[in-house]
């Protein structure tokens, strides 16, 4: 093959013979011209050495927010995420009416009522307290941009952000008539193309930092349904192009009993793509830049206060990422499994075991985890309790990490880190509820009682 390459006649030397045989020019013509193209060729390739870009890297939306090389150098402050109470009150009597006349479907005055109650009683929802954070939001100038499959609704009737007249099937959405000034909301019903939904959305954040722009799967496991746009835009674009994104990614999932399709999100798999030196403890300059330097943020709200501080935390930020001395066991968790942990506890009696979550995952609050362990002395067993299977979830991600903190501890060789999960499994979730109950039941006790 190479020596038949080498004998043939070159391209250029057959199309020149071909213009001269028509006639179409002579040879003095051609080889002009092509001396023509060689010296410009050089010019170009000469002033590339000093050549210097005016051309800006970020669209101009950017220009807002600190560029990567000020991200590298500075350090930002904690961001304020908190709202004025009459501003709070007036975005819950907005959602929670419609104009007069507006006939709502039965179900739904009782919703709106119940929203507007628990605002007034202090014990908000989840799906309120997803509204008083989009409409301080918008009241602030940010626009918000939520798609997915049914996000109108909510996969789990939850939400309602955009409201039906039964009579004559005219819209009202509550969160665009909050002010004449307000940035607007829009809920967009996606079609079932979670690769083409998310990808579409991500290339809207790299345009401009401004919008909150939220994915939401209709249970956090159809992600794997765009693990392209995850592995090669999301995870990593920019490391690898200095493409910056905010975008957000709603994934509801939890162990339920229904079955192995709706229970996970693959939560291991978005923390071994994160990019935090988990195996030993960080220099307090690391921990103090670690939201500005992780690559993303993963959080497991365990309270409707957390969901609202943590959507106005995205563009809040300068950048887009009992008694004590009876404690003998420290049980950290993530996740809705809190709520079963607490529960068991309480049911049982158990006196002698301190539960922690941790919220955010990535990056892991070190201090405060370190903190949270010093406040317990004589607890020697130190558990992560997860609902998922030991080959998923957090524990491989979380295990360096807490042995880390364990080492920095007062006591480190005295404290042993203990696993309360389910077993390996090639399946995310059993299909059979008895046998999801037993699991779960077997966690629970491993919670407060597993021994080395």
């Amino acid at each position: 093959m190479y020596k038949q390459v080498a004998n043939q006649t070159p391209t250029l030397e057959l199309y020149i013979n071909k213009l001269a045989q028509e006639g179409t020019f002579n040879a003095a013509e051609i080889e002009e011209q092509r001396k023509w193209v060689w010296d410009r060729l050089s010019e170009n390739f000469e002033a590339s050495k000093t050549y210097v870009s005016e051309r800006k890297n970020f669209p101009p939306g950017w220009d807002s927010l600190p560029s990567p090389a000020e991200l590298a150098v500075e350090k930002y402050p904690v961001t304020q995420t908190a709202a004025e109470h009459d501003t709070l009150k007036s975005i819950a009597d907005k959602v929670s009416s419609v104009p007069e006349g507006f006939e709502l479907h039965q179900s739904l005055q009782r919703i709106l009522a119940g929203r507007l109650n628990s605002f007034g009683q202090g014990s908000v929802d989840w799906s309120t307290a997803e509204a008083l954070a989009f409409g301080t939001l918008c009241l602030e100038g940010h626009p918000i941009r939520l798609t997915g499959q049914d996000v109108q609704r909510g996969t789990f009737s939850q939400r309602h952000s955009v409201l039906h007249n039964q009579a004559t099937g005219e819209t009202w959405t509550p969160l665009n008539t909050l002010s004449h000034e307000q940035a607007p909301y829009e809920a967009i019903n996606s079609p079932l193309s979670e690769f083409g939904a998310l990808g579409f959305e991500y290339g809207v954040t790299l345009a401009d930092p401004n919008p909150l722009v939220m994915w939401e799967a209709q249970f956090g496991d159809f992600a794997n349904n765009a693990q392209v746009m995850l592995d090669n835009f999301i995870v990593a674009g920019e490391s690898k192009w200095l493409d910056r994104s905010g975008i957000v990614l709603s994934l509801p999932h939890g162990y339920d009993g229904q079955g192995a399709e709706h229970s996970s999100a693959r939560l291991e798999r978005f923390l071994l793509m994160c990019n935090e030196e988990g195996r030993s403890w960080p220099s307090e300059e690391a921990i103090d830049r670690a939201h500005q330097d992780s690559n993303m943020g993963i959080v497991c709200m365990t309270s409707p206060a957390n969901y609202f501080h943590v959507l106005r935390r995205q563009l809040k930020r300068e950048y887009r990422k009992h008694s004590e001395d009876k404690i003998s066991r420290v049980t950290f968790c993530s996740g809705q499994v809190y709520a079963s942990l607490v529960k068991h506890r309480a049911t049982n009696g158990v006196r002698d075991t301190a539960i922690t979550r941790i919220k955010e995952l990535h990056p892991l609050p070190w201090r405060e985890v370190k903190a949270n362990l010093e406040k317990y002395p004589n607890a020697q067993n130190i558990v992560w309790a997860q609902e998922k299977h030991y080959n998923g979830g957090a524990w491989h991600y979380v295990r360096d990490r807490l042995e880390a903190v364990l080492r920095e501890s007062d006591s480190p060789s005295a404290r042993k880190l203990l696993y309360a999960g389910r077993a390996v499994s090639a399946s995310p979730a059993t299909g059979l509820k008895k046998k999801h109950e037993v699991e779960e039941k077997q966690l629970l006790e491993d919670a407060f009682s597993v021994q080395e």
